[in-house]
Parts: structure tokens; sequence; C-alpha cells
């Protein structure tokens, strides 16, 4: 990979992870807020968000060549 290239697949993997962390912080202080206030937490909403992290980070693992075969569960340790 050219030195252009390998800078711009960089930049774009910080920006997937930059923006993992903000989401993942934003959750979590709703969540907070929610049990310290006693808020009524919005589940689909976290839900949506959480399914959205999780498609970035897919997205950012098939960029540096990691394979994903479908969604684990729990019991499932690879």
């Amino acid at each position: 990979m050219k030195p252009a290239a390998l800078a711009k697949h960089i930049r774009i993997l910080r920006q997937h992870a930059e923006t993992i962390v903000v989401r993942c912080k934003a959750i979590e202080d709703a969540m907070l807020r929610g049990e310290m206030w006693g808020l009524p937490i919005p589940e689909g909403k976290i839900e949506r968000q959480v399914r959205d992290i999780e498609t970035r980070l897919l997205d950012a693992a098939t960029m540096i060549g990691v394979r994903y075969e479908g969604k684990q569960t729990k019991g499932d340790q690879t």
C-alpha cells in the first residue's frame, strides 16, 4: 500500500474509533442519568445506538481484514 493510501486508511480507522468512543460515552451518560435521577431509559433508542456501534466496529474490522461469520452469542468464545 502506498503511503498516501495507508494514511487515508489509518485516518478512516481513527475516525471509526473516535465515533465509537463518543457514542459509547453518550450511551453510558444517558443510562447513568436515568439511574441517578430516576428518569426513564429509552431502551429502543439505546438498542439502535448499540447496533450502530456494532456496525461501525464490524466495518472497521472488515477494513483491516478480520472476517466475521455471523452473530455471536454469549456462549461463543471465538
